[in-house]
């Protein structure tokens, strides 16, 4: 739960991260290009020939465009329930990103959009790990805490169970010792009785 929970708060930081902080696009960035506003992108798996094509071309526009479509899977697949398939995608992302440090540094370097998804890119598996790393250990010690409950429950079964063999026992005995002096009582009268005592 807590790996899931923890990859959903990294995609929604990609989430807010992306729609921060974007230079308004210059008329010669502009031309040439639509800007449709409140358009989303296609939440489908990007590969990660496509993603080092759109970062090896120095151009912001694709590589943002490539990265938000990285991260729009990822939210995907994690809103599917699919948390191993979104880490493991990321991985490759991420694996891409350090072996083509410098080449993705440069496109970055202009653009702190860009700059702020690739952050987020390189942490979401680390941090996933780290929460599945958590979870077996709250696992562990969840387990440590029921078999220890287990066997204090046992325990004390076990010492209800030597008490109330132990209070039949003394009662018994203290029926039987009390028939005993009764029977003795009674024989000890008759004989006065009879002999006139």
């Amino acid at each position: 739960m807590k790996k899931f929970f923890i990859t959903v708060m990294a995609l929604a930081a990609i989430s807010f991260t992306a729609c921060k902080n974007e230079a308004p696009a210059t008329d010669s960035e502009a031309e040439g290009t639509e800007v449709v506003e409140g358009a989303e992108v296609e939440a489908v798996e990007i590969p990660v020939e496509e993603v080092q094509a759109a970062i090896e071309s120095g151009d912001e526009e694709s590589a943002q465009k490539a990265l938000t479509a990285v991260q729009a899977y990822a939210e995907k697949l994690t809103k599917e329930g699919k948390v191993e398939e979104a880490n493991t995608y990321l991985l490759k992302i991420q694996e891409f990103i350090a072996n083509n440090e410098s080449t993705v540094n440069e496109v970055a370097s202009g653009n702190a959009t860009i700059s702020s998804l690739i952050s987020t890119i390189k942490s979401i598996p680390s941090k996933a790990n780290e929460g599945a790393d958590a979870a077996k250990e709250d696992a562990k010690t969840l387990k440590e805490k029921a078999n220890d409950a287990v066997n204090a429950a046992k325990e004390d079964a076990k010492t209800k169970a030597n008490d109330a063999v132990n209070k039949a026992t003394e009662d018994a005995k203290a029926k039987a010792n009390e028939k005993i002096d009764e029977t003795t009582n009674k024989a000890k009268d008759a004989i006065k009785n009879k002999l006139g005592i």
